[in-house]
């Protein structure tokens, strides 16, 4: 209870207005990089696995940086994240996530990682 899996879960099952956004924190990539942390691959299953329970759920993957560095080039590497994460999750089977999206600055997030927008059944 309480960890990301749980609270997309809670929130698939329940009549909340979509679209709501999470914050993987256990999803990390290397510094400056689009590389996911061999960390995060607890992660990456657990969304795989939420994904397949619910068939008709529509979701995207958001990547994100910090404010480090120019806004241009964290764009750039934050859409890089978010395609990362999308082609990990198709490699496990889940074609179901729309276009990636990346933002370039993490102001209301820790670090860098990813998430997920979950759009509510299809």
């Amino acid at each position: 209870q309480g960890s990301i899996g749980f609270n997309v879960a809670r929130f698939l099952e329940s009549s909340e207005a979509p679209p709501k956004t999470f914050v993987f924190d256990g999803l990390t990539f290397d510094t400056a990089s689009n590389a996911v942390t061999a960390e995060s691959q607890p992660t990456v299953s657990t969304l795989s696995s939420i994904m397949k329970a619910y068939p008709n759920v529509q979701a995207r993957v958001v990547g994100y940086t910090d404010n480090q560095g120019d806004p241009a080039s964290n764009l750039a590497l934050s859409e890089a994240r978010a395609a990362a994460v999308k082609r990990l999750l198709a490699h496990l089977g889940e074609d179901r996530l729309s276009a990636c999206e990346g933002l370039s600055s993490a102001a209301n997030h820790e670090g860098e990682c990813a998430g997920l927008c979950a759009a509510g059944a299809a």
